[in-house]
């Protein structure tokens, strides 16, 4: 099921499916800039753009559609971000929405 929010067709969205039927997806979503893009597993949102990270303080800066992702068999999720703040540490993988390498 996807987002009721999702514009498809609007850049080079990306997607993976695993091997038991999961689905994760980006999306364009209608609406702001600041939180037009969004990372969804199975039609569940993950992360949003603007939306907080499971760093205290760091927010999604940059979820689009063109964000990189895989979920493997297990269900586990990955997905590269940039967060707000320090540039110095603003990019990320995140597992299963924690930031996971910065």
């Amino acid at each position: 099921m996807l987002a009721n929010d999702s514009k498809f067709g609007t850049g080079p969205e990306n997607f993976a499916i695993n091997g038991v039927g999961d689905v994760a997806y980006s999306a364009s979503l209608t609406g702001s800039t600041t939180s037009n893009g969004a990372i969804y597993r199975n039609g569940t949102l993950i992360a949003q753009k603007g939306g907080p990270s499971s760093l205290a303080g760091r927010n999604y800066a940059n979820i689009g559609t063109s964000s990189r992702l895989d979920v493997n068999d297990a269900g586990h999720l990955l997905f590269a971000v940039t967060l707000s703040g320090d540039p110095a540490s603003d990019l990320a993988l995140v597992k299963d929405g924690v930031v996971y390498v910065r």
